[in-house]
């Protein structure tokens, strides 16, 4: 009986460990927007998101960029951060775009993030919406999946959670924060982007397996 637990606790184990290779491989960077510092410039504020890791479509090369906690002028005025000192600031109809790796077959994207309505904006602040893509947004990509939230009121920020579905394999990820609104002098400042991957069923079944038979070859 010991043998066959040992083969069988081998044999998913190989299977779990086939799996994992076979994983996402997710990365962000710069989720933060902690670089570049912008800290030490003119009203605390970065027009554009050179220097971030993060491509930039703006509906207004003026307006949009990385802006630090507590920056006054520019019609914004950003709370404390949720990690580090600094946000990122959209203006309507702009988005900002990374390639973040690979999702496998029945695999999805978790996303958190906090959302920030900047205190003395003027207008109606601006949707929110977070998308994943087959390829470049840019450049003949097809969205796969996306989640909206709304506006907030002024000063008001609030903790934000999706899973979003690519619906099959995928092996140029690009993950998109849109500024969704397109009218008016509305935008939305977020921060903290947080993106894990979730396994397949099959996956998650293996691993729970193989920890069962590992408790009982212990006992």
């Amino acid at each position: 009986m010991k043998r066959m637990l040992t083969l069988g606790l081998a044999t998913v184990g190989s299977l779990v460990i086939g799996v994992a290779t076979a994983d996402a491989a997710i990365s962000l960077t710069n989720g933060s927007f902690e670089q570049p510092d912008v800290s030490g410039l003119t009203n605390k504020y970065q027009t554009g998101f050179a220097g971030s890791s993060w491509e930039a479509v703006m509906s207004n090369p003026s307006y949009g960029g990385i802006i630090a906690e507590g920056a006054g002028g520019f019609a914004v005025e950003n709370a404390d951060a949720p990690d580090g000192i600094q946000w990122a600031f959209l203006n309507r109809g702009s988005y900002i775009y990374q390639h973040i790796g690979s999702l496998g077959a029945g695999e999805k994207l978790h996303v958190t993030f906090t959302q920030y309505m900047q205190t003395n904006s003027s207008g109606i602040g601006s949707d929110v919406s977070i998308e994943i893509w087959n390829g470049n947004p840019t450049s003949g990509g097809t969205k796969l999946d996306s989640v909206t939230f709304a506006t907030l009121p002024y000063g008001d920020r609030a903790f934000r959670e999706a899973t979003l579905d690519p619906g099959g394999v995928v092996s140029e990820l690009y993950f998109v924060v849109r500024a969704v609104t397109n009218t008016g002098d509305k935008n939305v400042s977020v921060d903290n982007f947080v993106l894990t991957a979730i396994p397949e069923p099959a996956s998650l079944a293996l691993m729970g397996l193989g920890g069962l038979l590992l408790v009982r070859r212990r006992r």
